[in-house]
């Protein structure tokens, strides 16, 4: 009984490692996907970005002042969309929609990437699970399936970009790059630079490269606008100014103030790099800077 069991199941196996059925490999990634980012449980990214994304959605809302804040342009269009999710179906709503739709993106641009390495059912499994067991560890501690935010979906259609790379459709990789730029300017700008040097190392055809070269700069013209914008121009960051206006003042408060901001390396916007510390043993205000991995604003007034 045991051994006619185990005759099917080695038939069964061995069918589907030989099928190559790309329709098979999408259920088989989807499935394991969703399992990895359910049950839907909160991590501190997702509620930092939600935040972000329905105070980009609807800045009335939230206060001048609100924790969660970011006054770059850089993520507009992710934070807007998932902003507008946030709006109509409310945080906990839009997150559990977000952690099914994540990982059936993931699953259809990983089934394209891989179909076209014609590799099995199997074979994608196992490159997953070993992934996901190795801690997700792709370029410093960047995990790809553990949460919901503007990179994820940038890496969603990245892997499609990936597909279209090795079957050689450059101009359609292009554009699938264009579109994961404007999810995460660093994820899909590096990467689309990756596929255009992929695409020299293979045709060595200096006009066949500079006509998706020049197509990926007019598409991203305007995120790089927005970017130059903010970067050389600056904007206003309510939280910082205030916290700089309780340092610098003389007059007595009362009560102790906190105020913090932390701007990390990774997020594009203005960096402030002045650290304001108040402390009863001082009149005035010290200040000290910050290195540049890591740029803040933080103040503390002492209860008298």
């Amino acid at each position: 009984m045991f051994a006619r069991f185990f005759a099917f199941e080695q038939r069964w196996v061995l069918r589907i490692e030989r099928s190559r059925s790309v329709p098979l490999l999408f259920i088989g990634l989807a499935a394991l996907l969703v399992l990895q980012l359910w049950p839907a449980a909160w991590i501190a990214n997702e509620e930092n970005y939600f935040q972000l994304a329905y105070r980009t959605f609807a800045p009335e809302k939230l206060s001048q002042y609100y924790a969660a804040f970011d006054a770059s342009r850089a993520r507009v269009v992710p934070l807007y969309l998932l902003g507008s999710a946030v709006h109509l179906l409310g945080y906990d709503g839009a997150h559990a929609v977000a952690r099914i739709l994540m990982p059936i993106l993931y699953a259809a641009g990983l089934t394209y990437f891989l179909s076209a390495l014609h590799l099995s059912l199997w074979d994608g499994l196992l490159i997953l699970v070993v992934f996901i067991l190795a801690d997700e560890q792709l370029i410093g501690a960047e995990w790809l399936f553990k949460g919901v935010e503007p990179k994820t979906v940038a890496y969603g259609l990245l892997f499609f970009a990936f597909g279209l790379a090795l079957r050689q459709r450059w101009a359609a990789a292009t554009v699938a790059g264009a579109a994961a730029t404007y999810m995460h300017f660093l994820v899909g700008g590096f990467w689309t630079l990756m596929i255009l040097v992929q695409q020299w190392v293979e045709t060595k055809q200096r006009r066949e490269l500079l006509r998706p070269l020049a197509a990926y700069g007019v598409l991203t013209l305007p995120l790089a606008c927005l970017i130059a914008r903010d970067q050389l121009v600056g904007v206003t960051i309510p939280v910082i100014d205030l916290a700089d206006k309780v340092c610098s003042s003389s007059e007595p408060l009362g009560r102790g103030i906190a105020v913090s901001v932390a701007r990390s390396l990774s997020s594009p916007g203005p960096q402030s790099s002045v650290w304001c510390i108040c402390s009863s043993r001082w009149r005035r205000p010290t200040w000290t800077g910050t290195a540049s991995c890591s740029a803040g604003s933080i103040c503390f007034v002492p209860v008298p």
